[in-house]
């Protein structure tokens, strides 16, 4: 191993531990003791609820008793009945005193019931020291308050235990006339739930308690709850933390025992059951979890996860192992590029053990299990997209050699015969003189052996094929021209009708696009290469010409050079190169061995490459321009020839699904892979639609219900924004390293391949689950629309761009900038309106540039070129 491998697994070693210690920061709040005055005493268990109506067992209801017995000396009930009658009598035995209640709603005939079952409690047992009929009623407005009062009233009237009923503090303030109505006051003071800031938090709830006390200076106080979550969102200033429910419970018993304040701590255990009423912080106000598990002690230092030094370890441990697996395989990268494989790698290690931590201190019910697993299952998809998109930044950037470069070939003449090439060119409803252009460039071929085949169907208008059929009889005899008018099969069905009419000599299948003006040595540089038996394809790179006066073509050709300069170059070294159908030279015998061109397929091209690997044929790219064609010149024919190419390659998937998994077929491990991480970038963007509207109707419920809704977990939100950033950053550092055009052009590159997210998703859906769209063509040589026509084109892109605008806006003015969980749940929405933010920007770029295809029309005019001569003899020896 490289001495710079160690270091760098030392280094992302460090960084880990370093991220995990600082994370895990011990804090070390006021002491405190044991026992306390009082804890609300909830005895359900994990799984249960009282809404189960579950028998309770005394031998569970003793038990939980005794676990809480040293820590407390009273308890609170909320409710008298359904079993809990036993626990007076129980609590006896550790000399804890009751707060005993009953639990009223909107149902009369249980309210009769709950309010006698807390009378009788009371009046048979000595140890109940007071009654508390009703929690928050007035609140939450589920009893009538004329009726409330009778209750009250009633049992006043048959006990002598004092008796109220459990409010907010502002309620008594605001009606003091009901306080005639009890014998005590019962507050509730929980400063979590109001946004207060841990800092301030025991501060506060000593303020409203001597507001209440003051305004009622003759009347008894209790402090009926207060308490803080060690989990939850973060409400306002408040944060749900271990930590900070160590430190309110810690500072508040202090100082409530020093100024001899009657107080009660909710709770004694976690109850996962509030999750449905309260969200998840409802879950975990306990200061000890569901499982009776101690959180933290009285005195000492506190930690937010005791546990975490076995976190830090698994996600180390599995870093460095699958970080130095990796560096071993790429021996030769620069030390820059091994840093950033590292780092990124033990990042996404990071994430998912952090993912773990999170999700094992979940109580989750079955519908939470559900989404738990898909949220896992999208971060896990994410993550490799995250890492395939790595290690092809850190090859590139690293300057991996490359294995399979291949170069044109210079041409000498010897006496060996030159193979027959038949060039085929597949038209429908092109420009005639765009066609004629094409064909005269391939006359100009400095092959010795050709012919040239032009097949134009599903043309009704004969203004359109005629021109093109005749300039290609005045070519001559190696020019032919055949017009199918209505075809089925798309571009594959005019390919397919070529092959029929192919010179039986033809040794090799060359196809062109009808805009391509292609360079004289094309064959003479690519046909060599097939002396090896075993090669099927040699395929060069797409060009472009004529968008040098036309800024959104010049972004749509460097868009498109990116993937020819990157990703084919990367592809070639596992022989598995995406064969398109413009530039590329076939086998006659391949293309019979595997039966054809696809006429299910719209993007045969790459149907017919992916077969081919398949079948154990080798495939070349040479990065090299052998012609160059039109690009789109609208953004609505750019977005639909890319939709056509993600919706093809959807279908591509489905049909090979088998053989990209392994299960039939001759594909290597490396080639599976290119195939798959090729497709992942589209998957991505499906993706990207997914939390585009997730994200949306959660934020509608964040806007709607903001105090019974959660924020989603950090470490949901992170995976997608390190996506985000990665594709950036990597984008940038790759083209300055194979494309090298600026950064300004890159990051116009980066905007126009952005724009197309929205239409790639729509594609990926339907590619994945319908079977019937039909053949987009992607017309060239049309006038670019209007800025309304254009800004149309893109009209889904600009209304989800403003609806994730004005979300975040919302989500800001409901809950503040303090808030840490709003500030980011709003950055993420903004961010995830980048790809439609870059649609719209690149569909007004399209209507308002200056030079349009069609005042190019093309760098080479018809002309009357002569046509070619038949070859000599001294022409047909031909070698490399």
């Amino acid at each position: 191993m490289k001495i710079s491998t160690v270091v760098v697994l030392v280094l992302a070693v460090f960084a880990n531990m370093f991220f995990w210690s600082r994370y895990n920061l011990p804090i070390t709040p006021s002491d405190s003791r044991y026992p306390i005055n009082g804890l609300s005493f909830n005895p359900f268990q994990r799984d249960h609820s009282p809404f189960d109506k579950v028998a309770l067992k005394k031998e569970q209801l003793e038990s939980d008793l005794a676990k809480i017995a040293d820590k407390t000396r009273s308890i609170r009930l909320y409710t008298s009945v359904d079993g809990l009658e036993e626990v007076p009598q129980l609590a006896r035995k550790y000399d804890l005193k009751i707060t005993t209640s009953a639990w009223l709603d909107t149902r009369l005939e249980n309210n009769i019931r709950e309010v006698e079952g807390a009378i009788k409690l009371a009046g048979r047992n000595r140890n109940v020291t007071r009654v508390i009929l009703g929690n928050e009623t007035q609140l939450v407005q589920t009893v009538p308050r004329e009726e409330l009062i009778g209750y009250l009233d009633s049992a006043r009237k048959r006990l002598r235990t004092p008796v109220s009923s459990a409010e907010p503090w502002d309620f008594w303030v605001r009606n003091p006339d009901f306080v005639n109505h009890v014998d005590f006051i019962a507050i509730h003071i929980l400063p979590y739930w109001l946004g207060v800031s841990i800092d301030d938090a025991v501060n506060y709830t000593f303020e409203k308690y001597y507001a209440v006390k003051q305004r009622f200076p003759h009347k008894a106080i209790m402090i009926a709850e207060t308490g803080w979550p060690s989990d939850g969102p973060q409400r306002g200033a408040a944060e749900a933390t271990l930590t900070n429910q160590a430190r309110f419970i810690r500072e508040f018993v202090q100082r409530a025992e020093a100024e001899k304040v009657n107080y009660n701590i909710i709770e004694a255990f976690d109850q996962p059951w509030k999750s449905a009423t309260e969200g998840r912080a409802g879950e975990h106000f306990g200061i000890m979890d569901a499982e009776r598990n101690e959180k933290f002690s009285l005195a000492g230092a506190v930690l937010n996860d005791p546990n975490w030094e076995w976190w830090m370890l698994s996600s180390t441990f599995i870093g460095a192992l699958t970080i130095g697996l990796l560096l071993v395989r790429r021996k030769t990268l620069k030390f820059r590029s091994k840093l950033f494989l590292a780092v990124m790698i033990q990042a996404v290690v990071t994430l998912a053990v952090k993912l773990a931590q999170e999700a094992s201190g979940q109580y989750m019910s079955p519908g939470e299990i559900t989404f738990w697993t898909c949220m896992i299952t999208a971060q896990a998809l994410l993550a490799v997209i995250f890492l395939t998109d790595t290690a092809e930044i850190a090859d590139v950037v690293g300057e991996r050699p490359l294995h399979r470069k291949f170069i044109p070939h210079s041409v000498k003449k010897t006496q060996s015969r030159a193979p027959m090439v038949s060039i085929h060119v597949a038209c429908c409803q092109e420009p005639p003189e765009m066609v004629i252009t094409t064909i005269e460039s391939l006359a100009r071929l400095d092959y010795p052996n050709f012919e040239v085949i032009v097949v134009d169907n599903n043309t009704n208008d004969p203004n359109l094929w005629r021109p093109v059929e005749v300039r290609c009889a005045e070519l001559g005899p190696h020019f032919r021209f055949f017009t199918l008018g209505k075809w089925r099969g798309y571009k594959a069905g005019a390919l397919n009708y070529a092959l029929k009419v192919t010179n039986p000599q033809a040794e090799f299948i060359a196809v062109v696009d009808a805009d391509y003006v292609v360079e004289q040595d094309w064959l003479s540089a690519t046909i060599p290469y097939f002396k090896r038996a075993a090669v099927a394809v040699v395929q060069g790179p797409q060009e472009h010409r004529g968008w040098d006066g036309n800024l959104f073509q010049r972004m749509e050709n460097d868009e498109y050079s990116g993937f020819f300069r990157i990703g084919m170059v990367q592809r070639n070294e596992d022989n598995a190169i995406i064969q398109h159908g413009t530039m590329t030279v076939i086998r006659n015998s391949a293309i019979e061995d595997v039966g054809g061109w696809a006429e299910w397929c719209i993007c045969e091209d790459a149907e017919l490459g992916l077969r081919l690997i398949i079948r154990g044929w080798e495939v070349i790219y040479i990065d090299h321009c052998f012609g160059r064609g039109l690009t789109p010149d609208s953004y609505l024919a750019y977005s639909k020839q890319r939709f056509r190419w993600a919706y093809g390659g959807m279908r591509i998937m489905r049909r090979y699904f088998p053989e990209l998994i392994g299960l039939r077929g001759n594909l290597s491990s490396a080639q599976r892979y290119q195939f798959i991480k090729g497709w992942l970038p589209w998957i991505g963007d499906a993706l990207h639609m997914v939390f585009t509207f997730g994200a949306l109707f959660w934020s509608a419920l964040l806007i709607l219900e903001p105090l019974q809704t959660d924020f989603p977990e950090p470490i949901f939100i992170y995976p997608a924004l390190a996506l985000i950033a990665l594709r950036i950053v990597g984008t940038a550092w790759t083209y300055a390293a194979r494309v090298k055009i600026g950064f300004r052009r890159t990051l116009l590159a980066m905007c126009a391949g952005g724009s197309l997210t929205h239409k790639v998703a729509k594609a990926v859906f339907q590619g994945l689950f319908t079977s019937g769209k039909p053949f987009y063509r992607t017309p060239k040589m049309a006038r670019a629309p209007r800025i309304i026509q254009s800004i149309v084109t893109a009209w889904e892109e600009l209304v989800l761009g403003l609806v994730l605008c004005g979300a975040a806006g919302a989500i800001l003015l409901v809950f503040g900038t303090i808030n840490d969980d709003a500030v980011l749940w709003s950055a993420a929405l903004v961010l995830q309106g980048l790809p439609y933010y870059a649609a719209v920007f690149t569909a007004i770029v399209s209507s308002i540039s200056g030079r349009h295809s069609e005042d190019v029309k093309s760098d080479v005019q018809p002309s009357a070129l002569p046509p070619p001569a038949s070859p000599s003899p001294e022409q047909l020896s031909f070698t490399a």
